[in-house]
């Protein structure tokens, strides 16, 4: 299991039960087929933010949407920094290119920060074929990618 799948099953598993530590999560982890260590398992509630909180059965891990909504922007938007190298438009497409074996993780990482200027996205080893929603031009997503990845040379 890819770790940005890993992840959404441990935030949901901790918003709905009423997790306690660690093993208990290892446990539920183990039901949905997915074998984790408890050094990964321990990064994984650190990327997450998890923190408890005291609930009638006692403290509980619980998620910070809002802050969990902040970092996982902050780590796609790292993902896309890592991989991409340039990006051209033909029509209502844009293809970008990535590193080798980049276009993957630079394709889920724009699909789940949810752009509403790009309708969805198809990725091979080093390229990404995305395509642009009806009204927007090359020239404003450009506009819109300058100020989200200002890391980037767009």
């Amino acid at each position: 299991m890819e770790k940005q799948a890993r992840l959404t099953l441990i935030r949901h598993l901790i918003a709905d039960n009423n997790i306690q530590n660690q093993e208990q999560l290892q446990a539920l982890l183990l039901k949905h087929d997915v074998v984790v260590t408890q050094a990964t398992l321990s990064r994984d509630l650190k990327f997450l933010k998890v923190g408890k909180v005291h609930r009638p059965s006692g403290y509980c891990y619980s998620v910070n949407e809002d802050e969990l909504r902040r970092s996982s922007a902050e780590y796609f938007i790292n993902d896309i920094s890592r991989g991409f190298l340039s990006m051209d438009f033909s029509g209502n497409m844009g293809v970008i290119r990535t590193l080798p074996g980049y276009a993957n993780t630079v394709a889920v990482a724009f699909d789940n920060l949810e752009l509403e200027e790009i309708l969805g996205t198809v990725a091979g080893d080093d390229t990404v074929i995305f395509v642009i929603k009806e009204g927007i031009t090359k020239e404003k997503l450009r506009e819109i990618f300058k100020e989200k990845f200002p890391s980037l040379d767009i």
